[in-house]
């Protein structure tokens, strides 16, 4: 998923330590949507980022 996603295959240890539960649940999918969001606002160019950028970062399906 993040080498589709981020055009590159990324080295390191991404960690989330905490849980999330209603609608979405918490499985695996969404942790790897979420690292690929995070990894990608990491690597913006800039900290100058509009709300529409941000929102572009995550899938179709979580907008």
């Amino acid at each position: 998923m993040a080498r589709s996603e981020l055009g590159a295959v990324t080295a390191g240890k991404l960690m989330i330590d905490r849980g999330a539960h209603g609608m979405m649940g918490s499985c695996e999918a969404i942790y790897k949507s979420l690292a690929v969001v995070l990894v990608k606002l990491c690597n913006l160019p800039s900290t100058d980022v509009s709300d529409s950028e941000l929102i572009a970062l995550f899938p179709h399906e979580f907008r």
